[in-house]
This record gives C-alpha cells, sequence and structure tokens, in this order.
C-alpha cells in the first residue's frame, strides 16, 4: 500500500528503487513506513514513503532533493541515519518519493510512555533525563547544521533495545509543507499541534520552536499529561499561545519548585525567554533535581512589585472552548532585547491576530509570566486524566551534602568506622560524614559530624588517605609555609585521629613537610605501610619534573624517601594487598614497589617493553619544550593507551590486583585524543586488554575513575565533566567492545572532581565543583 495524502492506494510495485517492500510497519499524516529489504547489503531497512505527488511538480521534487540531501548530511549518534532517498515515477503520472533508513525494533518514546500511562506510573527520573539529553544533543548538533526539525515528538524518537534514543524524520515538516505557514492548516498533518510552539503555529518555526517541543515532552514525562488537551488542532495551537499550562506540582507533588520552573522556562511563549539550547534545558532540569534551592541561570526572578494586568476571554466557536484570560508577563530582567520590559496588556486579541498576528500573544504569555501567573492563580490540572503515581527512582542520589566553599578536591571513604566519609575541599576544609546516622534522621540536617581547618593551595585543594586500620587519617596539602628567602613554598602533610579530633604530635614537620614544593598532586597511604604522594617542585631541571615520595608514617624517624621522576605526575593508587602502587604520568601507568634503607629511598619497577623510536620520539619532544642543556630523562616502563604517551588522568586497581584501569588526562580530549577511553591492563600478563566500556553519551569527557574495593566485585565507576557518573559491571577476562553502564547516575551540570565506593561497595559518592560544591551519595542497590 501507498500513501497519496487522503487514502491509501495498492502499491504499483513490489519494489521503490532497489528496495523490496516486506509489509508496512506504521502510517501516519506524512507517510508511511515499510519494512523493506536491500538487496546489495542484504540487509532490512526502514523505508517513509511520502504522499504522492504530480510528476510536474517540480516545486515539491526539488524540495525533497534539497530537504532530504540535508538530512542525510546530518552525522550524529542520537540521529537516525539516511541511507538514501529517491523518487519512483508511476505509470499514472504520480511521483513517490522515498527515504531509506536504519529498521529499528526497541519502539518508539511514545510506545514506553503509552505503556507506563497503561500502568499509572512515572518514568524513572533516571530514564527521563537519559531520553532527553540524549534528543538534546541531537537537537542542538542539528542547529549547528543549519537544519530545523519542526516536528519534534515521541513518535519521532526511536529507542534502541539499550535505552539509546535516535531522532528521526528531519526535514519531513519542510518537505511536505511549500512555506512556514502551510504549518497553520487544520487537519493537514504536518506538524503536530500537541508539541508545536507558539511562533511555530504562528508561521515563524526558528531553533526555539524544536527547544519548545522538547520541554513538551519533558512537561509529559515528569507530570504524566501533556500541558494542553483540545479536541480540535486550531484549539490545540490556540492554547499554545495563549494559555499557561498546568503548574507540573499540580500534576506531580513530587517535583520541587525548581524543578517546576525549569519546566515552565522551556515553555515559555516568547522564544527569547526560553533556555538557549536543548542542552541547556535538560542541564537546568539536572540540577534542579540535585538541589530543590537552585535557582536557574538563564533567567532572574521576578520582582515582587511586578503587576498583572487584565485580558479578555476568547471563544473558540471551532472547538466549543473558551480560553481563560491571559494575563501580560510581569516586568523582569532578562536576557535579550527584550529585558526589563512590560508588556501591554493584550485587549481586544482577536484569533486571527493570535494565529498570524505574532508577537502581542507571544509577549504576553512568555517566559516568567507564564510561571507567576500560573502560581499566583493556582490553575486547576485538567480534568479526565487520573493523576500518576510518583516512584522512587533508585538512580537518584539518596542524600546530597553541601557544606564546602569551595569544590571538592578528595573523597576516602573509613576502611573501618561503618559508613564514614571524609571530604575535602580546596576551601582547605575537611570534613567526616556520619552517612548512616544520616540515613537513619538521627542527624537532623545532614551536617557534618566533624571538620578541621587547613591552608591548602587552592589551585588544588586538601588530598585525603586513611590508614589500614582506618585509625588516622593523613592531610595532604595541609598547610603552606614561604621559606625565609622569600621565593620558594614548602608544603606539608598531617596526620589526625580518625575522627578528626587532634593531630597526631609523633608526626613531626620535618617528616611531613615536602621542601620547594608549589603542591601535593595525588596522596594515598600504601601501599602496605607507606604513605606515597605525586608533589610537583618549583622549577629546578625542567618544567616536567615531579616528586615520587613515600615514607612510613609509624616510624617518623626514618625520614622522606623519594626520588625525582619527569613527564608529570597526576595519579596514584595503591594495589589492594599492599604490595605495589601504580602512577599515573604524563606518558603512561608506572607501576613499581617503593622500599627504603635508612634514608635512602628505591623504586622497584615492574618493566614493560617499550619500542626504542618511540621512546627517542618522546625524548625528542621533551628536548623541544625544555631550555637548552636540559639534561633528557629516562622514560620509565610505562603502560600506555593503545601504545601512545598519553597523560593519565586516573588509574585504579582490580580487587584481584591483577588488573589496572586508567583514563587519560581530561585536558586531552578532544585536543589530541578524539574521545575519552578507559584502557584495562592485566599487569600480570602487561598486555592491555580493553579499552572503553560503552559511554551512552560518547562525547563524555570522564575526569574520575574508581573500582570497587569488595573482593570479587566487578562493578567500575567513572565520573564524567558534565557531571554524570557511570557504573559498569567489568569482567577484565571477557570484555568485548561497548559494555554499556548498568546505571547512570546525572548530578550537577558540573566536573565531578572526586569520586569513592564505600567498603562494602554499597555506596557510592561523587565530588563536584558546581556551585553548592555539592557532594552526591547513592545506595548501589
Amino acid at each position: 500500500m501507498i500513501n497519496d495524502g487522503d487514502r491509501t492506494q495498492s502499491a504499483m510495485n513490489i519494489t521503490v528503487g532497489r528496495y523490496r517492500l516486506l509489509r508496512q510497519v506504521g502510517k501516519g499524516g506524512m507517510g508511511e513506513v515499510w519494512l523493506g529489504e536491500d538487496p546489495r547489503l542484504h540487509r532490512q531497512v526502514a523505508i517513509k514513503t511520502l504522499p504522492l505527488q504530480s510528476q510536474g511538480d517540480h516545486e515539491f521534487l526539488q524540495r525533497f532533493e534539497r530537504e532530504a540531501r540535508a538530512a542525510a548530511a546530518l552525522n550524529h549518534p542520537h540521529i537516525l541515519p539516511v541511507h538514501d532517498y529517491g523518487q519512483e515515477l508511476l505509470p499514472n503520472g504520480q511521483a513517490l518519493t522515498y527515504i531509506v533508513m536504519p529498521y529499528v525494533t526497541g519502539g518508539t518514546l511514545a510506545n514506553r510512555i503509552a505503556l507506563l500511562k497503561a500502568n499509572q506510573t512515572l518514568m524513572p527520573y533516571n530514564e527521563v533525563v537519559t531520553y532527553l539529553l540524549q534528543a538534546a544533543e541531537a537537537i542542538d548538533y542539528a542547529h549547528s547544521q543549519h537544519v530545523l526539525h519542526r516536528d519534534i515528538k515521541p513518535t519521532n524518537m526511536l529507542l534502541r533495545s539499550d535505552n539509546w534514543l535516535l531522532l528521526a524524520d528531519f526535514g519531513i515538516a519542510r518537505i511536505l509543507a511549500p512555506d512556514e505557514a502551510h504549518l497553520t492548516r487544520t487537519g493537514v498533518g504536518i506538524g503536530t499541534p500537541e508539541y508545536m510552539a507558539p511562533e511555530q503555529a504562528q508561521g515563524r518555526a526558528e531553533a526555539a520552536s524544536d527547544n519548545y517541543s522538547l520541554a513538551v515532552i519533558a512537561y509529559q514525562l515528569f507530570t504524566g499529561q501533556l500541558p494542553f488537551r483540545a479536541e480540535t488542532p486550531y484549539a490545540m495551537s490556540i492554547q499554545h499561545i495563549m494559555t499557561p499550562p498546568p503548574p507540573p506540582r499540580h500534576l506531580n507533588s513530587n517535583l520541587s519548585p525548581a524543578v517546576e520552573q525549569v519546566l515552565l522556562y522551556g515553555l515559555a511563549k516568547d522564544p527569547a525567554r526560553r533556555p538557549p539550547s536543548a542542552q541547556a534545558f535538560v542541564a537546568e532540569l539536572q540540577r534542579a533535581f540535585t538541589d530543590a534551592s537552585y535557582e536557574p541561570t538563564f533567567l532572574t526572578p521576578l520582582h515582587p512589585e511586578a503587576e498583572v494586568g487584565d485580558a479578555p476571554t476568547l471563544p473558540l466557536s471551532r472547538s466549543g472552548m473558551s480560553i481563560p484570560p491571559t494575563q501580560p508577563a510581569s516586568s523582569s530582567f532578562v536576557p535579550g532585547p527584550n529585558a526589563g520590559k512590560v508588556s501591554e496588556p493584550a485587549r481586544g486579541l482577536t484569533r486571527r491576530q493570535a494565529l498570524i498576528g505574532g508577537g502581542a500573544a507571544v509577549v504576553l504569555a512568555g517566559g516568567l509570566g507564564v510561571w507567576a501567573f500560573a502560581s499566583r492563580f493556582n490553575s486547576s490540572p485538567q480534568k479526565g486524566t487520573a493523576k500518576p503515581t510518583p516512584i522512587h527512582n533508585p538512580n537518584q542520589p539518596l542524600m546530597t551534602l553541601v557544606g564546602h566553599t569551595q569544590p571538592i578536591s578528595s573523597l576516602v571513604w573509613s576502611p573501618a568506622a561503618p559508613l564514614l566519609l571524609a571530604s575535602g575541599g580546596r576551601d582547605g576544609q575537611v570534613m567526616l560524614w556520619d552517612i548512616q546516622s544520616l540515613q537513619q534522621g538521627q542527624s537532623g540536617q545532614a551536617k557534618a559530624k566533624a571538620r578541621q581547618q587547613f591552608n591548602a593551595p587552592s589551585t588544588i585543594g586538601t588530598l585525603l588517605g586513611w590508614s589500614s586500620d582506618g585509625a588516622n587519617l593523613a592531610i595532604g596539602n595541609a598547610n603552606e609555609i614561604v621559606e625565609s628567602n622569600g621565593q620558594l613554598i614548602d608544603t606539608q602533610a598531617d596526620i589526625y585521629k580518625g575522627d578528626l579530633s587532634r593531630r597526631i604530635p609523633v608526626y613531626d614537620d620535618k617528616l611531613m613537610t615536602f621542601y620547594g614544593t608549589t603542591y601535593t598532586q595525588a596522596l594515598v597511604w600504601g601501599p602496605g605501610k607507606y604513605l606515597t604522594t605525586v608533589s610537583h617542585p618549583h622549577r629546578t631541571t625542567g618544567t616536567g619534573e615531579y616528586l615520587l615520595e613515600f615514607r612510613d608514617p609509624l616510624q617518623p624517624q626514618g625520614g622522606l624517601l623519594s626520588f625525582h621522576q619527569y613527564y608529570y605526575g597526576y595519579s596514584l593508587a595503591a594495589s589492594p594487598d599492599g604490595s605495589t602502587v601504580a602512577v599515573g604520568t604524563g606518558i603512561g601507568v608506572m607501576i613499581g614497589q617503593p622500599s627504603g634503607t635508612g634514608s635512602q629511598g628505591h623504586w622497584n619497577p615492574v618493566p614493560f617493553d617499550l619500542p626504542q623510536a618511540q621512546v627517542q620520539q618522546l625524548q625528542q619532544a621533551y628536548r623541544s619544550t625544555e631550555p637548552p642543556g636540559t639534561p633528557i630523562p629516562p622514560v620509565p616502563p610505562v603502560l600506555r593507551i593503545q601504545n601512545q604517551f598519553w597523560g593519565i588522568g586516573a588509574v585504579t586497581w582490580s580487587t584481584s590486583g591483577q588488573y589496572v584501569a586508567a583514563i587519560p588526562i581530561p585536558a586531552a580530549i578532544p585536543k589530541y585524543i578524539p574521545a575519552s577511553q578507559i584502557a584495562i591492563w592485566d599487569v600480570q600478563s602487561k598486555q592491555q586488554l580493553s579499552i572503553s566500556p560503552g559511554l551512552p553519551n560518547p562525547k563524555a569527557i570522564l575526569t574520575t575513575l574508581v573500582w570497587s574495593p569488595v573482593p570479587g566485585n566487578s562493578l567500575m565507576a567513572a565520573g564524567s565533566k558534565d557531571g554524570t557518573v557511570y557504573v559498569w559491571n567489568i569482567d577484565p577476562k571477557n570484555v568485548q567492545g561497548n559494555t554499556l553502564p548498568i546505571h547512570t547516575f546525572t548530578g550537577p551540570n558540573a566536573n565531578v572532581t572526586a569520586l569513592a565506593w564505600s567498603p562494602d561497595g554499597q555506596w557510592l559518592a561523587a565530588g563536584y565543583d558546581d556551585v553548592n560544591n555539592s557532594i552526591l551519595v547513592w545506595k548501589i542497590a
């Protein structure tokens, strides 16, 4: 069967182009979708056939060619690609145009919404954000290519079985509409009134129109219903133009005021008052969910003295409905040309003015004015829809801890005390959090159990490490001391009791002072008895020099054991058996065992084969960045990602001590490396086993990495630059391709600066550099 717009006809042929039609799998106002077979490539495809057109309609055929070519040029992980397109000339003088795409079997977001509605429940928050973020990335990418979609809706969002979203049907609305005004006609089926922005309904689609449609979908997912319902497309369009949506919290009381405000910002009538991009909108939603007191960044609060004017009721004779009086926007300061202006009341506004007159209605009901009107007049939910029962989302953090005034620099769980978390920040503060008491509500508000203030360098902040018995806590960068010559800075570490009550005096200043050191970059209590640090000294022989230092805190008389290394040092991790330390350096992962005799330190490296040509190339690169005469340092034996000398941003051990995993430094992406990768090595065989367990967002830049400390547990967690925390179930012996995360935790849209598993593997804490310097804690089921 082939679609001709108003009726369905028998297909003249069983093929279009080279493709054989098997069966119809979908039908809508913009065409039909067929399951097809590509005999050349021996694969199944989806073929979208558009309504039949006259072969003499050269304008349509040219428009089809132009828009189909533009859609085919889009290349994004969350856009359904266009394999091919063409036209079939029929004997009756008509032309059948078609677009060939991959065949996706997971259904659509609309199918998922229908299933949730049948079960009278809401989609879990993490799933909502996953879909919205993927769609937003696709929309913003298309806009960057100067392509509008014009029909963003759940039925155009295809889902793979792994919750991967693909946005489909780019350009279809434009193909079928010779001009923008064509979109407003009733009953033509071009565009979807339930999701159509006010300006698009008035014939002026723009990038913000696609963003508005995404906000309608977000409203629907969070509340269980659309913001507007009407009997006709005409009445629906009028509501989008004129009527404030019901406040989301009237439909789902579990939403916070901040989430409600962001949703309503996305639905602002005036395009200029919406978030600047689709991803910005989703990012604000993520922040609002993390912190109920969060104020969206792209708009300022309403002025309390703003007045609300009057407007007439508009009867809608076509639908038998009437629209409530529309209120003018309250005075507010917002970005853009209308900042600080007060809109005039829309007296005598007609339906024709609303649909084709443009700006008056848009300015009237836009932005914060919608939220103010809806909140002040307590608009009721639309009748006839059962209120969904909100369900607990296990992917949401169980608690958010705040108290630091600068970003989090370190998180460590006590190996002895039940659920005792220590946090360090760039503000020089160290805090202890009793998670068990906080969970049970014994401490009232989420307040730190104890805290101490230190004079840490703000560039790196305090670094923490527990002794193996949990009795003591090492604090790196605890103090800065300017030497007597006024030119060099010494950095000191401290050892405190595990309850943070007092400093242990046996650790004297000499033992715990890092002379001529700008700051300590990384610290770990281990391997074994040693406290191991990577510190950056003031320039001596080269800019790439760092110190790997270790000392026995239980025997201060042994003094400091140290040696120089080069090519920078970024991270440390001690093996679970206490024998070996892994160092993330500027050229790879260095692994070895420290030892000492008296005050003499030794480093026993695990050797790895390095091609001499690459070693010479690296040494030459080092020579080019250093002053003439600088000695060329030896290249230490290192594990390399894809056999390249890349800087290592984080390193972690498996619980068995057999495997090491690492990620590149974030600064290398995408300047030197296209995307983040996770490399896993077998230390015993010295072989790289795999790269990159899959990321739902391929553009994510990983910042932190840690393996679960529980023996036999194969969970690995990574934090990213956009605030997302991923958890994989990793089997190093059987890692095949892209292993997708089993959990995707969404936090503030900010760097994950620290990540730590509890000793029992049931709790995961992440620190951020967001505006609240938050610590989020998840319970892993």
